[in-house]
């Protein structure tokens, strides 16, 4: 129902009672018109109190497109008087950027139109600018468009909101991001990483300049190790190297507490250092923020941001997040440590392994190898194999294998006990000797691999089967001599003897003394001698005709004569002992 059918409905109820008391027909229109007056005047005091003392902000404006009619609100919302208003073009109190929009609408409602609310910015009367939801219809007086009428609310507030929560989303989105770029980032890229990390940082923020603060391990130094500065704006980055940490005690203090440093405006701070008058005022800031970075307890330095240009307060989520950002680069800095760590590790583990001469390799489950020494390289160069065998599995590179050794790999994975093997393999026309030792990796109480240390003993096996040779060819020889003959190592330890040597000492068989030390032969008393005469055979290569005195299984004492000689390899380098004795019946006694 329209106002004018509202108000004739009143006017009607309102005669009825008159009607009914026989006051007279009001049919003229002098007599309607006399009684009709009061009551309008009082309606439109209703009105004109409800219009004045509405919150939102309620208008009129022109077909010449200015503003007619504004009541009280608009003071209390924009600053701007009524008087001040009431007259003049809209185009004097709208954001530039939104003028273009309003003109369409205004058009659009002045034809008739009656379109959804709109959102505009409004200049206040202080020059800022606020967010008002505007709802314009067209004002109709004899079926003619005599212009908009309109309602506006603020909702500065509202939008405000929406903003701080579409900033909280694309921060959420950097952060998400730098977590994501620095999960992958090698010791390599730090700097890089560091560098694009602060660029991201400084320009979502909008700072000045945006830097990471190192601290020597001693904790006596401080230094601008990285630094991304906007637009305009001086490096300090050279300026800020090497500076005593006790003369920045104030700031280092608060951060060791892990609080963050908040100067919102740095020329109202107290500064008694030098240093850190030089390190606050001579940078020409006007507020700082400083974030703590530290892991284990330990703070290891600080991520900084700088409003050069003006005066900053940045507001709790703000930090909130940019300590989220701090915690991302103390990850990053003690992943990258214990890398470094490792890697220096790794390089001595290297070099240990590259300097022996045993042939050394790893392989992981699936046999592949993934580490080996360069003994190991160089015996697959000389037998003409592969030498490039990261990744590769061991059949692929030793194809001649038996079965049997690639058992023994599954063994030890399955056992988790080392395992220790002789093997001999041919190679055209050479056999190849090695000892191989298997060790077990755990990780998590699992093998997760295998080291293998394998030796040539080829060498050896040679010198074992000419002694061997040798001594089947002496043997003969030997069980002809009138003299017991005994061979042993350096270490007097019996390796053969013959028939005459095992009858003289009351022995059955060679085994009874095969391996043991040949002093078992020599009276206890008499040891201490024999000791001083294998002294006197490594230096003169020879002892002959030196009276001993001999034992017997049984105990039995005998006097002998003994000469003894130092046997060597084809090298020239002492191999073993051997031993001529015969019983001296002239030193009987």
């Amino acid at each position: 129902m329209s106002s004018r059918a509202k108000t004739r409905s009143r006017l009607s109820k309102d005669l009825n009672p008159l009607k009914k008391k026989g006051l007279g027909h009001l049919d003229s229109k002098a007599n309607q018109q006399r009684y009709r007056e009061p009551h309008l005047t009082e309606t439109e005091r209703l009105y004109r109190d409800l219009f004045e003392n509405a919150r939102d902000l309620v208008f009129m404006v022109s077909p010449q497109k200015k503003i007619s009619m504004v009541n009280r609100a608009v003071e209390s919302l924009s600053g701007w008087s009524q008087s001040e208003i009431i007259g003049k073009s809209y185009r004097n109190f709208f954001h530039p950027e939104d003028l273009k929009a309003i003109e369409e609408r205004l058009n659009s409602v002045l034809s008739g139109k009656a379109d959804g609310p709109i959102e505009f910015r409004v200049r206040t009367k202080s020059g800022k600018y606020i967010y008002m939801e505007f709802l314009g219809r067209p004002w109709v007086v004899d079926g003619k468009v005599a212009g908009v009428f309109g309602i506006a609310r603020d909702i500065t507030a509202r939008r405000r909101a929406e903003e701080a929560l579409q900033e909280r989303i694309k921060l959420e989105k950097v952060i998400a991001e730098l977590s994501s770029y620095f999960i992958n980032i090698s010791l390599d890229n730090f700097d890089v990483g560091v560098n694009y990390a602060l660029s991201e940082v400084g320009a979502f923020f909008s700072v000045d300049r945006c830097y990471l603060f190192q601290i020597s391990e001693d904790e006596e130094r401080i230094s601008n190790t990285h630094e991304w500065c906007a637009e305009g704006i001086e490096s300090e980055i050279k300026k800020l190297q090497n500076l005593p940490a006790k003369s920045l005690q104030w700031l280092i203090r608060h951060l060791k507490r892990q609080e963050v440093f908040h100067l919102p405006c740095v020329q109202e701070f107290p500064l008694k250092s030098g240093v850190e008058k030089r390190f606050f005022k001579n940078k020409k800031l006007k507020s700082i923020l400083c974030i703590p970075i530290g892991y284990s307890g330990r703070l290891i330095g600080f991520l900084g941001l700088d409003s050069v240009r003006r005066e900053r307060i940045w507001d709790e989520d703000t930090i909130l997040m940019l300590r989220l950002i701090g915690e991302i680069f103390a990850s990053l800095m003690e992943r990258l440590e214990m890398e470094e760590a490792l890697r220096e590790s790794e390089e001595k583990y290297r070099m240990t392994l590259d300097s022996m001469g045993d042939m050394i390799h790893m392989v992981d489950r699936d046999l592949r190898f993934i580490l080996f020494n360069k003994a190991f390289q160089k015996m697959n160069k000389e037998l003409g194999l592969e030498t490039d065998v990261i990744g590769k599995t061991v059949s692929e590179v030793f194809p001649f294998l038996p079965r049997k050794v690639l058992n023994e790999y599954q063994t030890v994975f399955r056992t988790g006990k080392a395992l220790v093997t002789e093997e001999d393999n041919q190679f055209d026309s050479n056999k190849i000797y090695t000892e191989t030792l298997k060790i077990p990796v755990l990780e998590k109480g699992k093998v997760a691999r295998v080291v293998t240390v394998m030796r040539d003993i080829t060498a050896h096996k040679k010198a074992e089967q000419a002694l061997r040779d040798a001594l089947e060819t002496s043997q003969t020889l030997i069980e002809l001599l009138p003299d017991a003959m005994v061979f042993m190592d350096l270490e007097f330890n019996i390796r053969a003897v013959s028939r005459v040597a095992i009858k003289l000492h009351g022995y059955e068989k060679a085994e009874d003394v095969l391996g043991k030390n040949a002093l078992i032969l020599v009276a206890p008393d008499f040891r201490e001698k024999m000791l001083e005469i294998h002294q006197r055979i490594l230096k003169e290569g020879i002892v002959r005709d030196e009276e001993v005195v001999m034992v017997k299984k049984d105990g039995n004492r005998f006097f002998a004569k003994m000469s003894v000689s130092l046997v060597k390899d084809q090298d020239g380098n002492p191999k073993g002992l051997l031993g001529l004795a015969r019983e001296s019946n002239s030193l009987k006694s």
